[in-house]
């Protein structure tokens, strides 16, 4: 999981890389994601969650991680790609209703 930086329309800049291993597809929900988040210490902030779909690059593979099945949907890549790119950034509660 990327996180404490900002993505760029190539990169991610400033920020870290945490991993999260042993995650059972069968129980991967938003509640999951959000706690992972609440792991790195993210608490009482807006934020905005997207994934890489494996083998894309940032400016054209990034899908948004809003909704249970927006979990599910990437959770599908995992029997070929056991590692997926999750992005999360600080947002603005303004950027939130948009």
């Amino acid at each position: 999981m990327y996180h404490g930086g900002q993505l760029s329309e190539d990169f991610y800049v400033e920020g870290k890389v945490d991993f999260f291993d042993y995650c059972d597809n069968d129980f991967m929900s938003l509640l999951e994601v959000d706690n992972m988040v609440e792991e790195l210490g993210y608490g009482n902030v807006f934020m905005s969650y997207q994934y890489r779909i494996p083998g894309m690059e940032i400016r054209n593979g990034m899908k948004p991680l809003m909704t249970d099945l927006d979990v599910i949907n990437m959770c599908k890549f995992v029997p070929i790609h056991t590692l997926i790119d999750v992005y999360i950034e600080k947002i603005t509660p303004e950027e939130c209703l948009s």
